[in-house]
């Protein structure tokens, strides 16, 4: 599942891919949250344009494995605050741009988290796995 916003740059960059990584992006199902947008036009996408908690319920309910959400940071913003994320996976790169959006900005109480993972790579890139308390 995803925001609007990394549907539409997800979407075309993945259709048009070369990458070995582009068939299992086009071919998995996706869901695109979404009150605006009119239509689904990545192979295997849907919208949803319902109240959050009862379309994940929905999504939940439905055979298959994770449920994987991509985006940004509202859209990751509004999935803590509705407490609906049960493992952050949170990839951190050392580069500094000196701006962007805060990933728990909104929450009404401080968000506990426990560490099940951590990784680093040899490019400086580090891998930490969370599960809320």
């Amino acid at each position: 599942m995803m925001g609007r916003v990394s549907y539409e740059e997800m979407g075309p960059y993945w259709q048009k891919s070369e990458d070995a990584y582009a068939a299992p992006m086009n071919d998995i199902p996706k869901v695109v949250f979404s009150k605006t947008l009119k239509e689904a036009t990545w192979p295997e996408s849907t919208i949803a344009k319902g109240d959050l908690h009862e379309e994940i319920a929905k999504l939940k309910k439905q055979p298959g494995g994770e449920i994987i959400a991509w985006g940004g940071a509202e859209f990751a913003q509004a999935l803590s605050k509705a407490g609906l994320i049960d493992e952050y996976v949170i990839l951190t790169r050392p580069i500094a741009y000196g701006g962007g959006k805060p990933l728990f900005s909104g929450l009404t109480d401080a968000l506990k988290l426990d560490v099940l993972v951590t990784a680093a790579y040899d490019n400086g890139t580090m891998l930490r796995i969370y599960a809320p308390r």
